[in-house]
């Protein structure tokens, strides 16, 4: 009889090896407890106040790495209001990118909030947060929220969407009402094809075993971060009020599952497009994209916010 050749004894255990590889990947689990309920202590207006203070000064330190158009943003009636609201930014964004809702906000009788994420605002490297700070940022800062007004509300843009649908399903004590704009669930189809979702959420997003750069300041990593938060959310519907408003001319996220996911998580929620005359594609929060359009936006999306629709926005069922 003869014998079978080391070499093919040799591949056969590769391809073995890389077979128990792939099925770890697409098998491990992506529910993390640490990123669902968290512990939080309710604050007074006068401790929510300070604490926001007190990060904001951090981030004014001389010689600070952060850039001063990116600070948190505290804008307050000198009292406890009937209404407050927090805002989070999108992934590589900071608050500037809410500066003009924020003031129509607040304007309107709302105490606002708008933190700088972790890792965020620092445009002379990579921005790579991690899930369990983002969390733990998220936390507090719709606790501070909660304290700033009797009734409390959270808005979120791309991945801070992630953040604001995670703080209206887990801290309902602290967010009676949502709005997401652009929630980025998951990349669309011309960004990554599904196939390579769990690959990046497990390879990339846990076990860190490689990272790529996505454009100037973004990594694989950081925005997987998002991703994996999502993956967590409880699978019991909400009920609380949400809006969700979306541009059919966004690239980046995975639209179809923009509406089926936030539809099968938000009892109730109302969705709506902003014009195509905007010309408007992921980023529709900023001036930067919106250029001429954004009084007219900031002013939609407060009425949004506050359960009214401008007549330009087609509401969708």
């Amino acid at each position: 009889m003869k014998k079978i050749p080391t070499l093919l004894y040799m591949v056969a255990g590769l391809v073995g090896v890389i077979a128990v590889f792939v099925v770890a990947i697409y098998a491990w689990p992506l529910r993390e407890k640490a990123l669902g309920k968290q512990p939080y202590v309710d604050m007074s207006y006068e401790q929510a106040v300070s604490r926001a203070n007190a990060i904001a000064q951090s981030e004014a330190v001389e010689n600070s790495p952060i850039d001063t158009d990116c600070r948190s943003i505290l804008k307050l009636h000198g009292s406890k209001t009937a209404k407050s609201v927090v805002l989070f930014h999108g992934y590589t964004g900071c608050p500037k990118q809410f500066k003009e809702l924020a003031n129509v906000l607040y304007d309107q009788g709302y105490n606002v909030y708008v933190p700088l994420a972790p890792k965020h605002g620092i445009f002379t490297g990579r921005i790579i947060p991690e899930r369990r700070d983002l969390i733990a940022y998220a936390n507090e800062s719709i606790s501070i929220g909660k304290a700033l007004g009797m009734s409390n509300g959270v808005i979120g843009i791309s991945g801070g969407a992630v953040l604001a649908q995670w703080a209206a399903m887990y801290r309902p004590d602290a967010a009676q009402k949502l709005m997401i704009m652009s929630p980025f669930y998951e990349p669309s189809v011309a960004q990554a094809p599904k196939w390579q979702i769990k690959p990046l959420l497990t390879l990339i997003g846990q076990w860190r075993l490689a990272d790529v750069n996505q454009g100037d300041y973004a990594t694989y990593h950081g925005l997987s971060q998002y991703l994996l938060i999502a993956k967590n959310y409880p699978s019991t519907p909400i009920s609380t009020p949400s809006t969700v408003i979306l541009s059919d001319a966004d690239p980046d996220i995975d639209l179809p599952l923009a509406k089926s996911f936030s539809a099968q998580l938000l009892s109730g929620r109302t969705l709506y497009y902003v014009p195509a005359t905007w010309k408007v594609k992921h980023d529709i929060a900023s001036a930067t994209e919106l250029k001429e359009f954004t009084g007219q936006a900031a002013s939609d999306y407060a009425r949004l916010y506050d359960g009214l629709m401008p007549e330009y926005l087609e509401q969708q069922h």
